[in-house]
């Protein structure tokens, strides 16, 4: 599986690299990453990524270890009826160098999971702006955070 997975990443780094454009901007990247993982659009989504991104999601022991790009899409596969909201996002960028913080929700199964903070960091590359790092902090305690806006305004 993890090399069928390898070779479909290998294979959307090549075949569409059209998703991220030259002209497109680091944010318009991040927003094409939110769209393909809410698709579970897996060739999409590795198509946005370097191929040696690395992914670290804070635990609630916070603990952060690090998961490649194939497994997290390995992940992703397996994850079915999820959605996923971003907003209040930020972006700074100089030169071949882009930051973005992202709030989200998340949902699975038409229900609230968790909303947090996701930090992208790109490359602008021949091929265009790269996600090469996403860390991020998740909490299933919407009083932790500010953010949230989606379980707020639906009253859960």
């Amino acid at each position: 599986m993890q090399k069928l997975l390898t070779g479909l990443f290998l294979f959307a780094q090549l075949s569409f690299t059209q998703l991220s454009r030259a002209e497109d901007t680091p944010l318009q990247v991040v927003q094409k990453l939110f769209k393909a993982v809410s698709h579970h659009d897996s060739s999409a989504t590795a198509a946005l990524f370097s191929p040696d991104a690395v992914l670290f999601s804070v635990h609630s022991d916070e603990s952060a270890p690090a998961l490649s790009a194939v497994k997290w899409l390995e992940r992703m596969d397996a994850s079915k009826d999820q959605w996923l909201s971003e907003f209040g996002t930020q972006q700074q960028e100089s030169g071949t160098v882009a930051h973005i913080w992202a709030e989200y929700d998340f949902h699975l199964s038409g229900k609230f999971s968790h909303c947090g903070i996701d930090s992208f960091s790109l490359l602008k590359t021949g091929a265009g702006w790269k996600v090469v790092l996403i860390a991020d902090d998740a909490s299933r305690q919407v009083a932790r955070h500010t953010l949230c806006k989606s379980v707020r305004r639906a009253g859960e």
